[in-house]
């Protein structure tokens, strides 16, 4: 059954609820006039999250000359900022710990949520990011949008299976049954709470930081945060090959890192579990499982580890190699350049997850192939430039038809593919008679203004509506064998 996004924000709205000392911390927050004094006062009221910000401040987060001792001399370590986003952190997983879990399994969870605060505030020092405790707080929160979901729907994670410990699985799940994943929803969560623009902007692009471009103002923000979830899977799935693989991928990508660096933040991480476990009371790791994965990522950097290493640099220098318009492509992530729209490297990946996450829950899940006639012909004529625009043109003519929970993507050429979760073939047809009409098409060539003609011919399968393909691989070729023989004029 497909869930309404509505009412889980409605039963969301009081997860948890507040404590009164987290909502005096928020408003502090944003009291300009907010002194040593205040923010002391606030955080002496509890007497629990004032132990919390001492043992933070004299733990090896933290270089100080002495111990601290009280609170006034933490804030002046920390800073008036980082001591609000600080106690805030204590105050609200001290709440939210309190909730009764589900089909969503919290030991879990709470694993994988303190271990990516702790990845975020060490990458963040290594990339010089400012504010590293609100940039703490954001990972921190970066997935309270699942407790939200279980609250409202007690079984949705539950059907889920295994497949919630594999965070992309997760996502891809979450798509097919509610039109949105858990990052939009807990940034919508967080701005309830009168949390900052930029916490609550950085959750909601943590699964995609790179819609933020790097230069912009929350863009290196949001790749820590994003990558902190990427280290926190390395940590609790025990560093299984194909965690280091991606993680090495993403830190070369996002943040530039390269072997060395990446050793060393691992390293700054492991080192720093045993002080987190203590501040929060829990166990993030097993017993040895931190040095398993230290030695892990020394035999990569050695070079002992032949297979990983090769996979990565393979990765970095392929990047390295490209053109300048394969670049533009590279920093724009999984985006294609013309049209703005997926490209095909997301698309596999997203159709892994989407035939997943439908076969698990039996819910239809369609993929639609639109072919651009007339390409070919405004390439000959007018040169790429022309087609180009065609492609501009047909991409927007797709995205208009389709709901807003239709993943798109420029497949090749003049091959669009779209995936829409939760509608059969007719529903989608339906929505696509529009498609199937000449599409106007203008190109200016010379001064003059030209008509292109342009039509978008289309095929579709349907996963789950009465069709079971065993994996995302089956599913594709099944819309290729339906659209043989129809090529682009």
């Amino acid at each position: 059954m497909k869930v309404e996004p509505a009412k889980i924000m409605k039963s969301a709205t009081a997860l948890p609820s507040l404590p009164a000392i987290a909502t005096q911390i928020i408003e502090l927050a944003r009291d300009e006039n907010a002194s040593i004094g205040k923010v002391a006062n606030l955080v002496n009221k509890d007497p629990a999250i004032a132990c919390k910000v001492l043992r933070m401040v004299n733990s090896p987060l933290y270089v100080k000359p002495r111990q601290v001792e009280i609170v006034h001399q933490a804030i002046v370590i920390m800073g008036l900022k980082q001591t609000i986003s600080i106690a805030l952190s204590f105050s609200l997983v001290a709440a939210m710990q309190k909730e009764a879990g589900n089909g969503l399994d919290y030991t879990y969870f709470w694993k994988r949520t303190l271990l990516a605060a702790t990845a975020a505030k060490v990458l963040g020092e290594f990339v010089g990011v400012q504010d590293l405790e609100e940039l703490f707080l954001a990972a921190l929160l970066q997935d309270v949008g699942m407790l939200a979901v279980d609250r409202a729907e007690p079984d949705f994670y539950a059907e889920l299976g295994d497949a919630q410990y594999k965070h992309d699985e997760l996502v891809a799940y979450e798509k097919a049954r509610m039109e949105m994943d858990h990052a939009e929803l807990g940034a919508e969560i967080l701005k309830t709470w009168n949390l900052s623009e930029r916490t609550w902007i950085v959750v909601r692009n943590s699964h995609n930081a790179k819609r933020l471009p790097e230069q912009s103002l929350y863009g290196k923000f949001a790749r820590v945060v994003a990558l902190s979830g990427v280290v926190a899977d390395l940590f609790v799935n025990n560093g299984d090959r194909e965690s280091f693989v991606k993680l090495g991928h993403l830190a070369y990508n996002y943040l530039n890192f390269d072997h060395e660096n990446f050793q060393k933040v691992i390293e700054r991480i492991a080192g720093l579990i045993p002080d987190i476990e203590l501040l929060f009371s829990t166990s993030l790791v097993p017993a040895g499982a931190a040095d398993s994965i230290l030695e892990q990522a020394r035999e990569i950097l050695v070079g002992r580890n032949i297979d990983a290493l090769q996979k990565v640099d393979r990765l970095q220098h392929a990047t390295k190699a490209l053109d300048s318009r394969y670049q533009i492509l590279e920093t724009s992530g999984y985006h294609d350049p013309i049209t703005a729209l997926y490209n095909r490297s997301y698309l596999d990946r997203y159709l892994e997850g989407v035939i997943t996450a439908s076969r698990k829950t039996g819910k239809p899940v369609t993929l639609v192939m639109i072919v651009t006639q007339g390409l070919r012909k405004a390439n000959a004529d007018y040169g790429h430039q022309a087609g180009d625009q065609m492609l501009r043109v047909a991409a927007r003519a797709i995205k208009r038809c389709l709901p807003d929970s239709a993943v798109v993507a420029r497949y090749a050429g003049g091959e669009f593919v779209a995936v829409v979760p939760g509608m059969n073939a007719a529903q989608v047809q339906e929505r696509c008679k529009p498609l199937q009409q000449e599409q106007a098409c203008e190109f200016i060539a010379n001064g003059e203004r030209k008509d292109l003609e342009m039509r978008l011919g289309l095929g579709m399968v349907t996963q789950g509506d009465g069709q079971d393909f065993i994996n995302h691989q089956a599913f594709f070729r099944a819309l290729e064998a339906k659209m043989s023989g129809r090529q682009a004029a």
